[in-house]
């Protein structure tokens, strides 16, 4: 009996640390065990290096400039490629790592 690693979905093949499918285990490979995948995300947006999302809000005077940076944190327990992140808001948002 074998069977290919998959996420909770059912039909996402799992992948490790390295980005790569994870071989299929077999009933008679004690080297190999299946553990369901734990996907998590966080993401922390900050303006002028102060958490937006902290009451009451951060102020900022009218006509001044603000930096708006994310913080993006793999939280679960497998690899997450692409990394891709939208706002409401912020229309050009450049990210320095593809995978996390």
């Amino acid at each position: 009996m074998s069977g290919t690693p998959v996420l909770a979905d059912g039909t996402t093949p799992a992948v490790g640390a390295d980005g790569q499918p994870l071989p299929p285990s077999t009933a008679t490979d004690d080297a190999h065990a299946y553990a369901p995948a734990h996907p998590g995300i966080g993401v922390v947006k900050r303006i002028n290096g102060d958490d937006a999302a902290t009451a009451p809000g951060v102020s900022v005077p009218a006509g001044s400039l603000m930096m708006v940076t994310f913080e993006v944190t793999n939280t679960g327990d497998v690899r997450i490629d692409p990394v891709v992140l939208t706002d409401s808001t912020v229309t050009e948002i450049r990210c320095p790592a593809a995978a996390l």
